[in-house]
Parts: structure tokens; C-alpha cells; sequence
């Protein structure tokens, strides 16, 4: 099985920014973009903010100027970009959504072609059959199998609905799915805002008034799409396709895949990143659950601590969970996030400096690594690493 959409859940925690919807300033929005460029290949729209801003630029200086007066040219500039900016964050939250989708799509495509590919006889029967117009484009024994093997999962995407991914993953393939029947639902409605953003002009329909409407919208209305939204969305199909994807890894095993690091290390480093802490219990309690290595074990457990801390849990908590697993055999990187965890700072700090004269912590580390940022308003943190950082 290929796991190269692995890749797309770590673009796609990116892709939505509240500071490039809300529309903040210049300066600001346009570093965004220049983060984000490597987004817009990926089909997102960002490069419609580049002129809003851009056309503004002049109009702005000229009101910084003391005494400077705007022309009727200035004024209509300036409210008709205005006037705009709603309407390209529109835009753009719209091809978020969709592109949440195609990545879904890409990743139950990856699954079941793997799955279909080593089980010939759980397709259907439908799908085995080859008609007289298609035999003529096909040339080789290859060529027949692959087209067998996308007429079946073409039917399963476009015609059999959400349920039914989760029913083959479920019951033909064995894969426990999170109990927590809130997030089916939600990636039911995912899906369903989707196709009324493509095919409805991003107008509700009866079956989503009916479904995901809770009394607040009407037939006809249009749907509205806030930051929240999108962050929650984002959240979901990060933790839902990472979490599917590792229990296909577990259960279906080859030497490429075994040689995969825990693939819900990576997700639940990005939630906590991101101040998302609903999936990390969850996370939490299947890496518990599962024959895992012990530093892969000790990663889980670290994230989840720090996720812990960043929404206000006491140390008394952070050190129950922390008491549970053997910490005497575990690499300085590992050690140097429980001290932090243990708030045990002068020994913190001792092993810091070590790792940064040692060359094992850099820039790099000091902006990726999540427990730094419990440290970084702290002053003696910030000249630690004040020649690291310029």
C-alpha cells in the first residue's frame, strides 16, 4: 500500500489561517502568503489575496503621510478592494473545504485499492466484468486489472456514500474505527457542505437542513463558513485520516510498511501545535492499546502531556500520567521534555545548554519542537537560545 498521502494531512493543518480570513494587516497577510506558496500547488487559491493587498499598497502609504490627500482615484480604489476582500476569503474557505475532501477521497482510494489488489475476491461481482468497448482499450493483463480494480472503487466513492467506506473498512478489513460516532457524522457533513459548495452554489438543500440544520437554516440559505469551522474540519480529517491509515498499517502488514514510524506520532504533534486538543485522548488511549514500541510509546505520551499543559492542567495531573511509563532508559531528547513536564528547570536548563553546545538542538528544533513553547516567554530560556535564534 502506497502511504504517500500521508504527506497531505501534514499540508493540510496549514492550509487555513484565521489571520489571512479575518484579513489583518498588510505586513502580516503577506507573510502568510509567502509561507503558504507551497499550499497553492496543492489547488488552494491563496494567490487572489496577493492583489488586494498589493493594489492597496500605495493608497495606504499615501494616508501615512502626514498632510497627504487621497485623489477620487485613491477612494474608489480603495472601496472597491474593500468591498472585495469578504469575497476572496470566501474563496478561499471555499477551496479549503474542497480540498479537504479530495484528500479523504485520495486516501479511502489508497486503502481500498491496496486492500482490493490482495483480496481479488471480495470485489463485486459488477466490477469483475469487462465489456466489449473496454476490452478494445485495454492492451495488456495489467491494464485489465487496475481498470477493474478503479470501476470498484469508483463505485464505492461516487455511488455507496460515507457509510459504506466505514462498513468495508470495518467489516471486510477488520479495522476498529474510534467509538465516538460524533466523528462519522461529522465527516458526513464534511462531505455533504462539499457537494453543495460544488454542484449547489453553497446552498443548503433539504437533506443537510434535515441532517446538520439544527433549526438555524433554511432551504435555500447560504451556507457560512467561519475559522472555527474550518480549524475543526482541518482537525478532523488530520486525526480521522491518520488514525484510519495506522490501524490499516498495523493490520495489514509488508516490509514497506513496517519500516513506517508511527504514523499518529506525527498527528498528534501537529494537533497540539495547533492548540487542538479534541482527538488527544483518543490517541492517547489507542497507543495504549497497541503493540508499539517503547519510544514510540514515550512520544504519544509526551504530546499528550504537553497538550495537557497548554490547556491548564495542574502538575499534579501532568505527573500521574508521566508515573505510569518506566522512564530509566530514554534518549536526552526525550529526557529534556520531561524535566520540562516535571518542571524540574535548573536540570532543564543544564541539559539544554549541553544539547546546544553538543550540536543536537538547533534553530530548527528550538521553533519545532512543541515543549519549547512552554519555556518561551521565560527570560532565562530566551538567553539560552538568543544566539541560536536571530
Amino acid at each position: 500500500m502506497k502511504y504517500e498521502v500521508l504527506s497531505n494531512f501534514a499540508t493540510i493543518i496549514v492550509m487555513t489561517d484565521k489571520k489571512v480570513t479575518e484579513g489583518k494587516s498588510k505586513s502580516s497577510t503577506k507573510k502568510i502568503l509567502r509561507s503558504k506558496k507551497k499550499s497553492a500547488d496543492k489547488g488552494m487559491s491563496l494567490e487572489v489575496f496577493d492583489g488586494i493587498y498589493l493594489k492597496l499598497e500605495t493608497v495606504l502609504q499615501k494616508l501615512s503621510k502626514k498632510g497627504s490627500k487621497l485623489t477620487r482615484s485613491d477612494l474608489d480604489l480603495l472601496t472597491e478592494n474593500l468591498k472585495e476582500k469578504p469575497r476572496q476569503g470566501l474563496i478561499f474557505k471555499k477551496n479549503s473545504i474542497v480540498s479537504m475532501v479530495s484528500i479523504l477521497d485520495d486516501m479511502f482510494s489508497s486503502i481500498l485499492r491496496h486492500y482490493y489488489s490482495q483480496n481479488h475476491q471480495k470485489l463485486s461481482v459488477e466490477s469483475k466484468s469487462i465489456s466489449f468497448a473496454e476490452l478494445d482499450e485495454i492492451t495488456k493483463i495489467e491494464d485489465a486489472k487496475n481498470h477493474i480494480l478503479t470501476k470498484e472503487i469508483d463505485q464505492i466513492l461516487l455511488n455507496e456514500g460515507v457509510k459504506n467506506r466505514f462498513q468495508i473498512l470495518q467489516k471486510e478489513m477488520g479495522i476498529r474505527l474510534p467509538k465516538n460516532q460524533d466523528h462519522i457524522k461529522e465527516i458526513n457533513k464534511l462531505i455533504k457542505t462539499r457537494n453543495l459548495v460544488v454542484h449547489n452554489s453553497c446552498k443548503a438543500d433539504k437533506e443537510y437542513v434535515s441532517n446538520y440544520g439544527e433549526g438555524k437554516i433554511k432551504i435555500g440559505d447560504q451556507l457560512r463558513f467561519t475559522n472555527k469551522n474550518l480549524e475543526d474540519s482541518l482537525a478532523l480529517i488530520l486525526f480521522m485520516g491518520g488514525y484510519i491509515l495506522q490501524l490499516c498499517q498495523l493490520k495489514h502488514k509488508s516490509r514497506q510498511i513496517e519500516s513506517r514510524d508511527f504514523i499518529l506520532n506525527d498527528v498528534i504533534h501537529l494537533l497540539v501545535k495547533k492548540n487542538n486538543f479534541a482527538y488527544l485522548r483518543e490517541i492517547y488511549d489507542l497507543s495504549k492499546n497497541i503493540k508499539l514500541n517503547d519510544s514510540n510509546k514515550k512520544v504519544i505520551v509526551i504530546n499528550y502531556c504537553i497538550g495537557q499543559v497548554k490547556q491548564g492542567k495542574k502538575k499534579k495531573h501532568i505527573l500521574e500520567i508521566l508515573n505510569k511509563e518506566d522512564w530509566s532508559d530514554i534518549s536526552p531528547e526525550v529526557k529534556l521534555c520531561l524535566l520540562a513536564l516535571k518542571e524540574e528547570h535548573k536540570e532543564f536548563y543544564t541539559l539544554l545548554k549541553k544539547m546546544i553546545k553538543d550540536g543536537i538542538i538547533g534553530k530548527l528544533e528550538i521553533l519545532d519542537w512543541e515543549i519549547f513553547t512552554l519555556y518561551s516567554k521565560k527570560p532565562e530560556f530566551r538567553d539560552v537560545v538568543k544566539n541560536i535564534i536571530k
